[in-house]
C-alpha cells in the first residue's frame, strides 16, 4: 500500500497542494530544499529538468503543509470561482425588430458594450450557389448601413457579433476590416435538423457567427465550459488525459470556436432565427453584469430569463 512518503506527484499537483506558484517551486529546487524524482522513484542527476516528479511528503516538510489536500480543495474552489462564467445577465437589454431599425440613430453614443445583429435570410440562400463579386444586394447595403452605426454606439471595450450563413458573412467581415474592428473568431456551429431520404445534396446545418472587437488589447470574451463527453455505460470520460483527470474542472472544458448541435432549429420559414441555448451561451461569451446589449436587428423570442 502506498503512504504518502511514497506518493510522487507532477509539478501541476505541487502546485496546487503546496498554493504556490511554479516559480517558487522551482527556487526551491535551485536551492536544494526539493528534489526530483523519475516514475521509480530514483533521484534525478539534473533536477533541473522539466521532466520529473516530486515526493508529498518532501514538498510538505518545505512548505510546512499539514493537510495537503484541504490546501487542494481550496485552491480549486478559488480557480473555479475565477474561472467559471454561466447565466450571466446583462445590466441592460434593448431589442430593436428588423422594422425599428430607424431606431438606432436615437441610441446614444458610446453606450453599448455588446451588439448582436441578426440579419434575415432564405431558405434558399443557404443553399443556392452565389458569387463574391455580387455585393450589390439590398441586404448587404442594408446590414452596412447598420454597421457605420458600430464605431458610435459601442463604446472602447465593444464587441460585434454576427449571426448569419456563411454566404454572407465573408462581407460583413471585409466591411468590419474597412471599418477599422478587429477579427477576433468565427464561430461556427450545427443546428440538428431531420433530413429526409429524398435529399440528393449536401445538406447545409452550420450557421456562423463572427466576432469583431474594438481594440486589439482591451476587451471582453469570457471563459465558458461545456461538460465533458461521458461514457453512456460506465459515465467516465471518453478522452484519456493521460493519467491527470483529477485536474480536469469540474464545469467541463473550454468551449473552441466549433459548437457541435447547440439547440435545434424547427421550421423553414424562420430558418434565420437564433436558437434561444445559442443566444445564452453568447451572452455568457462576451457579456458581464454591468453590460448593455444590443440585440439588433432581432425577430426571434427572449426567453424569461433575460426579460427585466
Amino acid at each position: 500500500m502506498m503512504t504518502i512518503k511514497d506518493r510522487l506527484i507532477t509539478l501541476k499537483e505541487a502546485v496546487m497542494y503546496s498554493n504556490h506558484a511554479e516559480e517558487n517551486i522551482r527556487l526551491q529546487i535551485e536551492r536544494g530544499f526539493l528534489k526530483k524524482y523519475n516514475k521509480n522513484g530514483v533521484e534525478l542527476a539534473n533536477p533541473l529538468s522539466k521532466k520529473g516528479y516530486f515526493k508529498l511528503f518532501e514538498l510538505m516538510e518545505v512548505y510546512n503543509i499539514t493537510n495537503p489536500e484541504e490546501i487542494k480543495r481550496v485552491f480549486l474552489k478559488r480557480k473555479l470561482s475565477e474561472d467559471s462564467v454561466k447565466n450571466v445577465l446583462p445590466k441592460k437589454i434593448i431589442i430593436l425588430r428588423s422594422k425599428e431599425m430607424n431606431k438606432i440613430v436615437d441610441i446614444e453614443d458610446n453606450s453599448i458594450d455588446t451588439w448582436f445583429l441578426f440579419p434575415k435570410y432564405a431558405v434558399k440562400e443557404r443553399i443556392e450557389p452565389t458569387s463574391f463579386s455580387d455585393i450589390s444586394s439590398d441586404k448587404l447595403r442594408n446590414m452596412y448601413r447598420y454597421l457605420d452605426e458600430s464605431n458610435r454606439i459601442l463604446n472602447s471595450k465593444g464587441n460585434v457579433l454576427i449571426h448569419s450563413i456563411p454566404r454572407f458573412l465573408p462581407y460583413f467581415g471585409v466591411y468590419l476590416n474597412k471599418l477599422g474592428w478587429f477579427f477576433k473568431y468565427w464561430i461556427i456551429y450545427s443546428a440538428k435538423k431531420q433530413i429526409g431520404n429524398f435529399q440528393k445534396r449536401y445538406t447545409s446545418e452550420s450557421n456562423g457567427i463572427l466576432f469583431f472587437v474594438r481594440s486589439k488589447k482591451i476587451f471582453r470574451i469570457n471563459k465558458i465550459r461545456t461538460p465533458y463527453m461521458n461514457c453512456s455505460f460506465c459515465n467516465k470520460p471518453l478522452k484519456d488525459y493521460g493519467g491527470k483527470k483529477h485536474l480536469q474542472h469540474v464545469d467541463g472544458m473550454i468551449i473552441s470556436d466549433v459548437w457541435h448541435q447547440v439547440g435545434t432549429q424547427n421550421g423553414q420559414s424562420r430558418s434565420h432565427c437564433i436558437h434561444s441555448d445559442v443566444l445564452k451561451r453568447l451572452i455568457d461569451l462576451s457579456c458581464n453584469s454591468n453590460s448593455t446589449l444590443l440585440l439588433a436587428p432581432f425577430d426571434g423570442e427572449i426567453s424569461d430569463e433575460l426579460r427585466k
